[in-house]
């Protein structure tokens, strides 16, 4: 689990960046809690028991939920992507504003 230090506090609640894709929804799927998911996503999506769905424009991302633990399951493939400059602009930059926001 990673550990997000310099987030605003909120005991046992975590974010999850991409929780629509593979990844992201068996993390979701397995989430018990004690506290909050926060789901940060594209598009709509019905959240589970424990979970808060925010939705999002990785490209300015608002400032993130109190949490204690943050993961990244942001990703896509070039085909869907549609171009390299649109690949890199998920699976990289995408990532790194979360991963900097959370840090």
């Amino acid at each position: 689990m990673a550990h997000a230090p310099h987030l605003p506090r909120a005991p046992g609640a975590a974010l999850l960046a991409g929780g629509s894709g593979l990844i992201g929804r068996e993390l979701a799927a397995l989430w018990r809690g004690p506290g909050t998911l926060h789901l940060l996503l594209r598009r709509p999506l019905k959240a589970g028991r424990h979970q808060q769905v925010h939705l999002v424009d990785f490209q300015h991302l608002p400032p993130m939920p109190p949490a204690q633990d943050a993961f990244c399951c942001l990703g896509t493939t070039l085909k869907t992507a549609g171009s390299p400059a649109a690949f890199r602009a998920v699976d990289l930059d995408a990532c790194l504003l979360y991963t900097s926001r959370c840090v």
